[in-house]
């Protein structure tokens, strides 16, 4: 293994001490001559010297990462989401790790763990599908993070955390709105399966769209998808043997699927047959860059996302600086007071041996009333001692439930956008 180029090596090299030359390659202000500071960066440069980053977190108490959970890495909706939101952490200097929870409540819940290990300034979470039949379990492990933590995509029906995602119920009504508008009336659905949550909310927005213009719906029609291209492949045959003209589907690769189907079929779309996707995803990979879908806005909301985040991650720093303020103010206090009992007890005891010149008896009885546990106070300096010590443990108490993105918990909610393509004809 080669040696690793340290901040002492570029200290040696350069002739200087290692402080000046951690000031200068921090930024930071030295009393140094221009000649100097030019000389020190060039020989990091020469070294190739790339500062040890745990051994910075120590003394800035950053490790400057940022954790992002999703639940199915492979979904282009995810991947595209993943890669807006590292560029938004590169920008302001901090690092993304990634990890897949495989849509598992258990999976979920040992990456929270880890990642909270690795001591993350912050921790992006698209929850696990399982999560929506354990929202308590959930909810257990974001409050015991120590770091901010932000719902992102998939949110909950009461404010609890932090969240920034899309108006799913309004992205469904649009949908329907789409396929109505261009006359169809026997339409078909694919769900994304979940029974709650982001796909659920589509179905039902979709579903009073026709309900309000008096189209009827029979269940028979609607079938339940996972997302997934073989979702909407599967699912072609019903919809299309059962007549449909117009079809909704939950998420953009469920569309791919179903039109590769229909396609095999020998149905042209939208000649033959309408399709509606959602995400807006497919376009950003070249594939079937023909398909009518709802937009997702991916850029934006990994821009309010992180740009929320972040400010949560300021403000805990900015609260953490107050807090071991007093914290230290109250431990000095506490000292002080101390001090000022022991003090004050020696005097006493000072007193009592005067006194036993003069009576024997008297100095042995004030003796015995000044020799025992230190800590055992009977006046106002012990008093004030307890009520110092007191004061620090309630401000470490404090410190762990001040958590504002749970305590004022905000949600962001981004209303989609209709991009009307070609796959979608009048009837």
């Amino acid at each position: 293994m080669g040696h690793r180029i340290t901040l002492r090596d570029v200290a040696t090299a350069a002739n200087v001490s290692v402080t000046t030359a951690s000031l200068i390659l921090n930024g930071r202000p030295a009393r140094v001559s221009p000649d100097t500071r030019q000389r020190i960066l060039d020989v990091a440069e020469q070294l190739n010297y790339v500062p040890n980053q745990n051994a910075r977190s120590l003394v800035t108490k950053k490790s400057m990462l940022i954790a992002l959970i999703v639940p199915d890495i492979e979904n282009l909706f995810f991947a595209s989401l993943s890669k807006q939101i590292e560029d938004c952490c590169a920008r302001d200097g901090y690092s993304l790790i990634v990890a897949n929870s495989d849509d598992s409540r258990a999976s979920e819940h040992d990456l929270m763990t880890r990642l909270s290990s690795l001591g993350v300034d912050g921790m992006l979470l698209i929850a696990a599908r399982e999560s929506y039949d354990d929202v308590d379990g959930l909810r257990e492990d974001v409050d015991r993070m120590n770091c901010p933590v932000m719902l992102v995509d998939r949110l909950f029906a009461e404010q609890w955390c932090d969240g920034a995602g899309l108006d799913n119920y309004t992205g469904g009504r649009l949908a329907a709105d789409c396929l109505l508008d261009a006359g169809h009336t026997l339409i078909g659905c694919i769900t994304g399966g979940d029974q709650q949550g982001n796909a659920a909310d589509r179905v039902r927005g979709f579903l009073d769209a026709l309900r309000e213009r008096d189209v009827p719906f029979d269940p028979a029609l609607k079938v339940s998808g996972m997302y997934k291209f073989r979702s909407g492949y599967d699912a072609a045959d019903r919809l299309i043997d059962a007549g449909v003209t117009g079809v909704f589907c939950c998420n953009d690769l469920i569309a791919a699927g179903f039109i590769q189907r229909a396609m095999e079929r020998g149905l042209q779309v939208p000649r033959d047959i309408s399709v509606v996707g959602y995400d807006n995803i497919l376009e950003r990979y070249g594939l079937y860059r023909d398909v009518t879908t709802v937009d997702q806005r991916i850029e934006e909301l990994a821009e309010r996302c992180w740009e929320h985040l972040h400010d949560r991650i300021e403000e805990q720093r900015r609260n953490s600086g107050k807090r071991k303020t007093t914290s230290s103010s109250s431990s000095s206090a506490a000292v002080t007071s101390s001090a000022a009992a022991t003090v004050h007890d020696s005097s006493r005891g000072a007193s009592a041996g005067a006194h036993a010149d003069a009576d024997g008896q008297t100095a042995m009885a004030s003796g015995a009333q000044t020799t025992g546990p230190s800590d055992d106070h009977g006046d106002g300096a012990g008093t004030a001692a307890d009520n110092a010590a007191g004061k620090s443990v309630a401000a470490l108490r404090t410190a762990q439930a001040d958590k504002p993105w749970l305590t004022d918990a905000e949600t962001i909610l981004l209303e989609p956008h209709l991009i009307v393509r070609s796959t979608v004809a009048e009837r």
